[in-house]
């Protein structure tokens, strides 16, 4: 029985307010507490939480696991 593997992995954390707000724009997933999430969640959270995520390191770019 074979494992199955995640879409996405965690890529780099996300430092700024603008890197969201371009990640959302894009419709790019984002890591929120080790699993992602789809962009519209954090796109309807307040600037405070999400601001408050970023201070903590808990926002990450989510990229396309690649591995076959």
């Amino acid at each position: 029985m074979s494992k199955r593997k995640n879409k996405y992995k965690p890529g780099p954390v996300i430092n700024n307010v603008e890197t969201v707000i371009k990640m959302i724009n894009l419709s790019s997933w984002i890591y929120l507490f080790g699993r992602p999430k789809h962009p519209t969640i954090i796109d309807s959270m307040t600037l405070r939480t999400v601001r408050g995520f970023i201070k903590h390191k808990q926002l990450r770019i989510a990229l396309l696991n690649k591995e076959d």
